[in-house]
């Protein structure tokens, strides 16, 4: 593991892909500035607030970022839009690498601090989409970082994961009261929403853990991919 002493890059971390909103720059032993909130639409202006606010505080010129990390997906189109093209732009002014990382997994890395590790259990974090529609992903309770084509999304109606789940050993991670009502209603394990939500602390966490576990020389980790998971995209990788 990593030691405490060592020094860490800065992160500046966000994510909008969902309708909450969430930003953090800092790391691991270091917090110097986090927003969080639930955004109902006007992702881009209360973003947009956020970064002028580290700005007006000299955050960017005393704490400059080393790296971006960006939530890709999937979610709100228009939210994951606005993450990739923000971090890109960011980025790019600011001369550092951009990483991303499924918003899914995001969650599942979340709900594996949560609990105690089980052998069977499997980690299931349910975004939603539209018109009953969810997106969900597998992760194991000891949870790893693993490579975005190792990472399977998957789209449907929130049946089939009740189809599909019902027999086996699950933790549902989902931030919607809604979705935590009906997989709680149908028997399921399920994290409490205010414990689901999605936090840009946790982006940090996973881009400091792949340094962790993969070489830096590794060329999987050097191209990171940042593209958006959204639409037909979610499947790329498959």
């Amino acid at each position: 593991m990593m030691n405490d002493n060592q020094t860490l890059p800065r992160t500046l971390a966000l994510d909008t892909s969902t309708p909450w909103l969430t930003l953090t720059l800092g790391n691991r032993n270091e917090v110097i500035y986090q927003y969080h909130s639930q955004v109902i639409a006007d992702h881009s202006r209360i973003l947009i607030q956020s970064l002028q606010e580290i700005q007006k505080k000299g955050f960017f010129s005393i704490y400059q970022p080393e790296r971006i990390v960006i939530g890709r997906g999937p979610g709100s189109f228009t939210g994951i839009k606005i993450t990739n093209i923000t971090g890109r732009t960011l980025a790019y002014s600011l001369n550092c690498p951009l990483y991303g990382f499924s918003t899914l997994e995001m969650l599942a890395y979340q709900g594996s601090k949560r609990i105690s590790f089980h052998d069977n259990l499997i980690l299931l974090p349910v975004i939603l989409h539209k018109k009953n529609e969810v997106f969900w992903s597998e992760f194991q309770s000891n949870f790893q970082k693993q490579l975005d084509h190792h990472v399977k999304i998957q789209m449907g109606p929130y049946s089939d994961i009740i189809n599909h789940y019902s027999s086996k050993n699950v933790l549902i991670i989902t931030p919607w009261q809604e979705l935590y009502s009906l997989f709680q209603a149908h028997q399921f394990q399920c994290l409490h929403p205010d414990q689901s939500q999605p936090d840009a602390m946790s982006l940090i966490e996973l881009v400091e853990s792949r340094e962790t576990h993969i070489p830096k020389n590794h060329s999987e980790f050097i191209k990171e991919n940042a593209l958006p998971l959204y639409g037909s995209r979610v499947f790329e990788h498959e």
